[in-house]
């Protein structure tokens, strides 16, 4: 049995009598004629196990009545607001909304929980046609309230419990889970829980019914397994609705009742954080997804297995406003903060921080460890459990609108949009706001506490770029690089050469090329960045390339040479920690002596890095491409081959599947050097710069004439660039005019910004071809060198 899902649905429009009178459900067949109700504005949340979309509705409370009202009425209406409406019925029953006036406003900053010994009145019942169950009496029903009692009591430092003054025992309904028009059936059993405990009606009191397992598990008919009012108001009881007797499934709705929504993640495939974007109906995320109910510490997520059973996470403790000296609040702009954290298990004063960025967002950072209700997380199943450690979540001032009032951030996101449940900033790592201006780092962490530095409002030195890459020329290197994933203003990068220290400067370009380099020497590069506020650390070195004199590099259609997947140039098997795989390439003139390929890393299961060398040779100590669990990326590489004309590719860690592309070799005779170019850009579709303007789409290509080469140019050196994908996909550069190879030079995720330097042989006309294989994309390409005969 599975318990773990919970999506909001619900399309009963319904109204109770004050004196727990029969539904009434508006019929398509008659239509009534409009009509004026005056009510309190209330959120209702219907829970399912299917699923993770959450779909809230408005009602109106006037006493007992209830009023549903069809989906988005009142959306922009706050919760406690009396209004005025007239209504008339929409398709499904609900009502929808033809005018409003606001009698008076919500309450402002008032608490959302009350603090008191809140009333509970329990009704076991059985839906007609649903088997009893008989674990389900008053004794048992009785000890699990006083179990949902302690967790809220142990969050609220006392300020909120709950006692089950009554409990009605088990009857069967005169409804069953569904009526005659297949629309739940829920609002029914309230109505005759009611007209058995018309006391239940009142402040600080909650209706709750409970019923068999059976009628959600195993005959699957009725509709909802959980459903809570969110919020309370004066004079108004709260409605409860639960399958069974779960723990966190029946918290979870009593903190419905209390004023809280659901606790959610945002997923971000290559991203610590995204941009929210707020509009009438929802908020969306710039490259993340929210995913509901995906906090599995905190019982507003995930119910049932252990899930949900860790403490309240910092976010709904600010919005109880019920222990406000447990958080500590840092303004926008604050500057740089030390923070020593306790565990947010334990009762210490400012146990959490509300950390408020200069673009208004608020973020709150919360440590969590084996210890207290967090323990929890040692007994959840293996793929739900989260990490200990420091967590990170954001608020959401468009609760109302999405059911998630927080985000948990996942600071080393892997790519895994299913399983990823390890987020937790590592000590010596950093989360970055989505605006850059705001840095949450960890120092170190033990069992008592963590210690954390908030860089608020304040620009940081850069982090260090990363995936360098280099291609020979003779005297010389053209070195790209990625921007750094932390710091902002970037003015500046420094290249610089290994031996001999030669350096080359860029005011912005990421790539770059070296000259004064002597043939015939292994050289390799590191690259810093620069910002107002200093320099970074330098990035990884490159692989080690040898510049050469004469004209020796024949470009090539790209082919793909080796594929782990599929078996192709190499067993078909990933390539395991501490591995490596030999490639024997084929068709190559006697005398190559290195060879140009696109390397790609795909389906890692760990951190790691990748080394191509000469096989039959000492493997260097180099890597040419790092890489992180659950990654796909791309490098180019120059790499001598071995006897044979074989390249070694070693695996540090994990396991992962190699796949690469031959974009051309060296070798004596009738080839082509290589003549570095001043960076330009030739192409850039989000201006129309070499061809139209316009995002490229799904299995579609574009061909640019590229500009300024010299007679007999075979091939270019191109930092190609992708942004603005909306789908994961690869993009494929070859020579226009010729079949399109079966190989790929970039490979990107939706929402990914990502270069790689390609080099491309050129078809007639200097033209080269670029194909995207899904979704659509912007292309970007800069000149950074060629290859001609002389």
């Amino acid at each position: 049995m599975k318990r773990i899902v919970f999506t909001a649905a619900t399309t009963v429009a319904m109204a109770l009598s004050a004196t727990g009178g029969a539904v009434t459900v508006a019929s398509a067949a008659v239509a009534p004629a409009p009509q004026t109700i005056t009510g309190i504005v209330q959120t209702v949340v219907a829970e399912k196990n299917s699923g993770r979309d959450t779909t809230m509705f408005k009602i109106l409370r006037s006493g007992a009545d209830i009023t549903h009202l069809a989906e988005g009425s009142l959306a922009g209406t706050p919760d406690g607001t009396q209004v005025t409406v007239t209504v008339a019925p929409a398709a499904g029953g609900d009502l929808t909304v033809l005018s409003t006036k606001i009698v008076s406003a919500a309450a402002v900053a008032a608490p959302t929980a009350v603090p008191a010994i809140h009333q509970v009145y329990v009704a076991l019942v059985v839906p007609k046609g649903v088997a009893a169950d008989p674990t389900i009496t008053e004794a048992t029903t009785r000890a699990m309230i006083a179990q949902v009692s302690s967790y809220w009591s142990s969050q609220t430092e006392g300020q909120v419990s709950f006692d089950t003054v009554r409990v009605i025992p088990t009857y069967v309904s005169a409804f069953g889970c569904l009526d005659a028009n297949g629309l739940s059936n829920t609002d029914n059993f309230w109505v005759e829980a009611e007209k058995k405990m018309p006391e239940a009606l009142g402040t600080n009191k909650h209706l709750v019914v409970i019923v068999p397992n059976a009628a959600y598990w195993d005959t699957g008919t009725c509709t909802y397994f959980g459903y809570g009012s969110v919020g309370q108001y004066a004079g108004m009881n709260n409605l409860v609705y639960a399958t069974g007797l779960e723990q966190t499934v029946i918290a979870h709705e009593l903190g419905h009742n209390l004023g809280l929504l659901h606790s959610a993640s945002l997923r971000c495939e290559k991203n610590q954080d995204g941009t929210q974007v707020n509009t009438y109906t929802g908020t969306s995320w710039t490259g993340c997804d929210g995913m509901p109910y995906d906090d599995t510490f905190d019982v507003m997520g995930f119910g049932g297995f252990h899930l949900g059973e860790g403490s309240l996470n910092a976010v709904h403790i600010d919005e109880m406003g019920l222990l406000p000296y447990a958080i500590r609040k840092l303004p926008a702009n604050s500057g740089v903060t030390s923070v020593r954290l306790a565990p947010l298990s334990t009762t210490t004063d400012y146990r959490a921080l509300k950390v408020t960025d200069p673009t208004g967002a608020n973020y709150y950072v919360e440590y969590r460890t084996n210890s207290g209700r967090d323990a929890a997380a040692s007994l959840m199943p293996e793929q739900y459990a989260p990490s200990w450690g420091v967590r990170v979540l954001r608020d959401n001032p468009m609760f109302n609108y999405t059911g998630a009032s927080s985000y948990e951030l996942d600071a080393s996101p892997t790519g895994n949009l299913n399983s990823d449940y390890n987020r937790v900033i590592p000590v010596g790592g950093t989360l970055t706001a989505a605006s850059k201006k705001l840095t949450i780092t960890v120092t170190s962490q033990d069992a008592t506490g963590a210690n954390v530095i908030i860089s608020n409002g304040v620009v940081l030195p850069p982090g260090a770029p990363t995936a360098v890459g280099a291609i020979a020329g003779e005297n010389s290197a053209t070195v790209s690089w990625a921007s750094p994933k932390s710091g902002e203003g970037i003015t500046g990068y420094t290249v610089t050469a290994a031996p001999g220290g030669r350096t080359a400067t860029t005011s912005g370009a990421t790539f770059a090329t070296v000259t004064g380099l002597t043939n015939g020497t292994s050289y390799t590069f590191t690259v810093t960045a620069t910002n107002t506020a200093g320099t970074s650390a330098a990035s990884a070195a490159s692989t080690a390339v040898t510049p050469r004199s004469g004209k020796s590099f024949t470009a090539v259609s790209p082919r793909r040479v080796l594929d782990t997947r599929i078996g192709r140039g190499a067993v078909k098997a990933k390539v395991g920690t501490a591995r490596s795989v030999t490639l024997t390439i084929p068709g190559l003139p006697s005398g190559t002596s290195a060879v140009a390929l696109n390397v790609t890393v795909t389906n890692p299961t760990a951190t790691s890095y990748l080394t191509v060398y000469p096989a039959g040779q000492s493997r260097p100590t180099a890597s040419n491409l790092n890489f992180v669990k659950a990654q796909t990326i791309p490098n180019m590489v120059i790499a001598p081959v071995g006897a044979g004309n074989k390249v070694t590719f070693f695996n540090a860690g994990g396991t992962v599947d190699i796949l690469a592309d031959l974009a051309g070799y060296y070798a004596p005779g009738a080839g082509a050097g290589y003549t570095a170019t001043a960076p330009s850009r030739v192409l850039d579709t989000r201006e129309g710069l070499g061809v139209a303007k316009a995002k490229v789409g799904a299995a579609r290509e574009v061909t640019l004439t590229i500009p300024g080469l010299p007679t007999g140019t075979s091939a270019v050196a191109l930092n190609v660039t992708v942004t603005n994908p909306t789908a994961t996909s690869y993009l494929t550069v070859y020579p226009a005019g010729l079949a399109r190879p079966t190989a790929s030079n970039l490979n990107f995720v939706k929402a990914q910004t990502i270069p790689n330097m390609v080099i491309a042989r050129v078809g007639a006309g200097n033209t080269v071809t670029f194909f995207n294989a899904g979704g659509t994309v912007d292309i970007l390409a800069d000149l950074a060198g060629y290859y001609a005969a002389p």
